[in-house]
């Protein structure tokens, strides 16, 4: 079956940021759906809001209401991504799904893919397209976009990093600096202590925030969080539970680490060479345009992730070898490669 020109043009845009063999099968739905996000109705100059589930699984009653309306605009009006999505499959028009929950992160949206087997398209008043399946989540503005994989991966990644960390609060707090400041482009800096006291060396004390008791393992604090870090300039302190300690912080560079530069602005600077200067810190900086990035011992932190390969025999006069041992602050298992040159 062959598309119309709109919905082949916005296909043709999802390859720029996804990897379209994930969808196989669903073109002919997806497109459709697709258009209707990248070029939405509006209504006094503002863009109407709008979500489509793409299901593979027939039963989803578990989900939510699920209502056959025999107008298929009156559908697609009501779906408003956050608290109903217009379910389509193949061999039958759009149903409306009143769902149980409100998609408000993009875990949210996730997992509702999860459970049909399907992807879950929604945009919102600003133009901002969620794209989320099991596997990734694509989020697309007026002027780019980008995909970071599923949460679960982001998980094991910075567990491995900072093993002797809150696994409960670290992984709150990679929830709500992916899935939900990040497709809202919430720029900030979030300091996460790897230690239970509040050391403020590096640091200017900021404004302190503990007698508000926001704690980022509670997602009901998350519309508070985004609102101190969307209003606030400079960086916020997180305790190794989760709570907010103070916002506001200014990052003091020592003459060691102001050599240090990244690719990026000041805050991915900034963040980097904090974190050289104080190694019991992990520093999440969401970009004004949406990625994340995250540092440590004054490196971007994945980079610290890669697999060990073997270190080969010098033939030309030396050794190379490698040394197992633990990272003092924040217990992450460390490789210190050493290469003897003879002479």
């Amino acid at each position: 079956m062959d598309l119309e020109p709109s919905h082949r043009l916005a296909w043709q845009r999802l390859g720029t940021y996804r990897n379209r063999d994930e969808f196989r099968g669903l073109k002919t739905i997806m497109a459709p759906e697709l258009s209707r996000c990248f070029s939405p109705p509006v209504h006094e100059g503002q863009r109407r809001p709008y979500g489509a589930l793409i299901a593979r699984e027939d039963d989803i009653s578990e989900l939510g209401l699920l209502l056959a309306v025999t107008d298929v605009e009156s559908v697609r009006d009501a779906a408003d991504g956050v608290n109903a999505v217009a379910v389509c499959a193949k061999g039958g028009p759009p149903k409306l799904l009143r769902l149980k929950k409100p998609l408000v992160s993009q875990d949210d949206c996730c997992d509702l893919a999860a459970a049909t087997d399907g992807v879950l398209l929604r945009v919102d008043g600003n133009g901002i397209i969620w794209i989320a399946s099991s596997e990734a989540v694509t989020t697309i503005d007026d002027k780019n976009g980008w995909t970071r994989p599923a949460i679960d991966e982001i998980f094991s990644s910075l567990r491995r990093l900072a093993p002797t960390s809150d696994t409960h609060a670290l992984d709150a707090l990679v929830r709500l600096v992916y899935s939900y400041l990040s497709p809202r482009k919430v720029g900030c800096i979030l300091l996460y202590s790897l230690v239970t006291a509040d050391d403020t060396t590096c640091q200017t004390q900021g404004d302190p925030m503990t007698e508000l008791g926001l704690n980022v393992c509670s997602s009901a604090d998350w519309s508070l969080i985004e609102h101190e870090l969307r209003h606030t300039d400079c960086a916020a302190v997180i305790r190794s539970d989760g709570l907010l300690l103070r916002k506001a912080v200014f990052l003091e560079s020592t003459s060691a680490s102001a050599k240090i530069c990244v690719e990026g602005g000041t805050r991915h600077n900034s963040a980097c060479r904090h974190t050289y200067d104080r190694p019991d810190l992990l520093a999440f900086v969401v970009s004004a345009d949406g990625p994340v990035r995250v540092f440590s011992d004054g490196r971007d932190a994945f980079s610290l992730l890669l697999c060990e390969r073997s270190l080969p025999w010098n033939a030309s006069g030396g050794e190379m070898f490698a040394h197992e041992t633990v990272c003092g602050n924040c217990g992450a298992k460390l490789t210190v490669r050493k290469i003897i040159l003879y002479g």
